[in-house]
């Protein structure tokens, strides 16, 4: 009885992951669509906090709270949304090691079940019946023990009967004949499972070799999610401890950081020019930043906010051939403000002043770097990073480049 109720439980399982994955699913599309009007109510406010009458200092430090408060919940809603596909993720892969692994506790009990098909109609099993062996010196004539034992006359009624009630005590130590079928222990192998599994293996590998044409795996988690859990489910099925292994037994490895930026060197895809079996993944990735980012500009690093989406970029630049996540970005129409890796400031200086010079075009202008800061936070990083580099770009302070370009306005003292 151990098999069905093995069998019973995966299934069990299988069909709790997969209404949890419904539910994630739902909550899912919801957390998105909150986002999303986040997002166009953040717009819509800082669209109208740059078209506000000059005079109208009250609606405009309405709208500057509700720019705050929007930002706030837009963050929170962003995170949900990445925290949910992080958790959908990981159902998925859980389910697919589910169904796994019904699957081959199917195949084993139908490989365990014992063949009586031979043994006649209402006919006592000789494997089924458990006598002592005094009792089977006793009564010699009701066990034959000629080889031909299925062709022997049925044992009494009161034997047979007898025979049932016996307690399932120590069995006889008798050594077992070549009549008596152990199917139970020794499985029964047939040749539909393992070419099953081989069928499998190689439609994965072709499936891997679209991505992968020289045969060394990278990024795999961003550019597939399902064939990483294939991935997992055929190195357990084939023995091997990790996938590493299993990709290494077929001629195939596992890369990161530089091998990468080498295999892939000279590989540069063009915008709107992706290989088809790549498009997928950047179309979702476009429609992610676009949600996360309606004004195309990254104030930070988008692994602080969105880590789920950060390591979608990643596999992606990886596989498009560039350099660096920036790069990419770029390259799509994003500007990204947080400093570069190494300290080294990356701040396109020319983007930021124009940004805040057209957010200043018919409103009154700050007096002070501290109020630019605080009325636009997703600047702030870079103008202390412009306030440490102004002397050298513009042979000034910042504060009096920005009197100059006309940014702020000059009724405030020096030290505002």
């Amino acid at each position: 009885m151990a098999e069905p109720m093995n069998l019973a439980a995966l299934q069990q399982a299988c069909d709790e992951t997969q209404d949890l994955l419904q539910n994630l699913t739902s909550q899912l599309d919801d957390a998105r669509q909150q986002k999303a009007s986040k997002a166009r109510a953040l717009t819509a406010a800082q669209e109208e906090l740059r078209r506000a009458p000059l005079l109208n200092f009250a609606r405009r430090n309405q709208l500057k709270a509700d720019i705050t408060r929007l930002t706030s919940e837009y963050t929170a809603a962003s995170k949900h949304v990445s925290d949910l596909q992080a958790q959908l993720e990981q159902q998925q892969l859980q389910l697919t090691i589910r169904k796994s692994q019904l699957a081959k506790a199917k195949r084993a009990a139908m490989q365990s079940t014992p063949v009586t098909a031979d043994a006649p109609a209402g006919r006592a099993e000789p494997v089924e019946i458990s006598i002592p062996v005094q009792d089977m010196q006793s009564e010699p004539a009701n066990i034959t023990s000629s080889p031909a034992m299925s062709e022997a006359p049925l044992p009494a009624p009161a034997a047979v009967k007898s025979a049932r009630k016996t307690p399932p005590a120590p069995r006889p130590t008798v050594s077992k004949t070549s009549h008596v079928p152990q199917t139970s222990h020794v499985p029964r192998q047939t040749s539909a499972s393992p070419q099953s599994l081989q069928q499998q293996t190689e439609r994965f590998f072709a499936r891997l070799e679209s991505y992968y044409p020289e045969h060394r795996v990278y990024a795999l988690d961003s550019i597939s999610t399902g064939l990483r859990a294939k991935l997992a489910s055929l190195a357990a099925q084939h023995g091997h401890a990790t996938s590493a292994a299993f990709l290494a037994a077929y001629g195939w490895q596992e890369i990161r950081g530089e091998e990468v930026l080498k295999l892939r060197k000279g590989k540069h895809c063009i915008p709107g020019q992706e290989p088809e079996i790549i498009r997928p993944q950047v179309e979702s990735m476009l429609r992610r930043l676009a949600a996360c980012y309606p004004a195309h500009v990254i104030p930070r690093s988008i692994q602080h906010d969105h880590k789920s989406l950060a390591q979608d970029v990643t596999g992606l630049y990886q596989w498009l051939g560039y350099e660096s996540a920036r790069d990419m970005l770029s390259a799509y129409g994003y500007q990204c403000l947080a400093p570069a890796r190494g300290g080294r400031p990356a701040v396109d200086t020319d983007a930021v002043i124009s940004a805040l010079t057209a957010a200043y075009a018919d409103i009154p202008k700050p007096v002070s770097i501290s109020q630019l800061m605080q009325e636009h936070p997703e600047y702030a990083s870079a103008l202390k990073t412009l306030q440490n580099k102004a002397p050298a770009l513009y042979g000034t302070p910042l504060r009096q480049h920005l009197l100059s370009i006309g940014l702020l306005s000059g009724h405030s003292d020096a030290n505002a």
